[in-house]
Order: C-alpha cells, then sequence, then structure tokens
C-alpha cells in the first residue's frame, strides 16, 4: 500500500490537482457560496409565489402527485408545507393586487389635482 501511495505522490497531475485544491481555499467558497444562497432565497419564493397562480395547478393534483413520489413518513409533512404554501401564495397575491391596486389609484388621484 505505501508503495502505491509513493508511487501516487510522484505523478504530476495528481500534485498538480493537490496544489490547485490547497490554494482554492475551499472551506470559504462554500461559506460565500450558503451564505449567498441564503441571501437570494427570499427573492426566489417572491418571483416563485407571483408564477404560480399562472399555472393554475391543482392542489388536489398535485398532492396524488406527491403521494406517488414520496415515503408513507414524508408525504403527511410535505402535504401540511404545500397546502400551507399553497394558500399563503393564493393570499399573498391578492395582497399585491390590492397593494398595486391602491397604488395605481392614489397615482390616478395624484394627476388628477396637478391637471
Amino acid at each position: 500500500m505505501k508503495k502505491i501511495v509513493e508511487k501516487l505522490k510522484q505523478q504530476h497531475f495528481l500534485r498538480a490537482f493537490i496544489g490547485f485544491y490547497d490554494k482554492s481555499e475551499i472551506g470559504i467558497t462554500s461559506i460565500a457560496v450558503a451564505y449567498y444562497f441564503l441571501i437570494s432565497a427570499l427573492p426566489l419564493l417572491l418571483v416563485l409565489a407571483n408564477i404560480l397562480p399562472y399555472f393554475q395547478v391543482q392542489t388536489d393534483a398535485l398532492l396524488n402527485l406527491l403521494n406517488d413520489m414520496l415515503p408513507d413518513s414524508l408525504y403527511p409533512m410535505v402535504a401540511k408545507a404545500v397546502k400551507a404554501v399553497w394558500s399563503a401564495v393564493f393570499w399573498f397575491t391578492r395582497f399585491l393586487h390590492l397593494v398595486s391596486s391602491l397604488g395605481f389609484f392614489q397615482m390616478y388621484l395624484i394627476f388628477a389635482k396637478g391637471f
């Protein structure tokens, strides 16, 4: 076994790879990737919440699909989360429509007073 390890240490490609691996600071890079993933998660959820209503996927059809794909022990937790997200998406999009409508109405009033 020692002969094999010594033989591997002599190979130029392996030495170059290990040197590159040491210089690349994998630990710091992985921390940075995790940090930026967490920072970008909220905007991605907002985009997803705005796009989901346009697909018009029925909750029952999605739950049946998940029931077929997931293990029995995992399905109840996922089903509860899907129902919560689906209802939250519904109310979140309604809230966004209300806010944008009120903003448009206020902008109309401002322009109507100005002219």
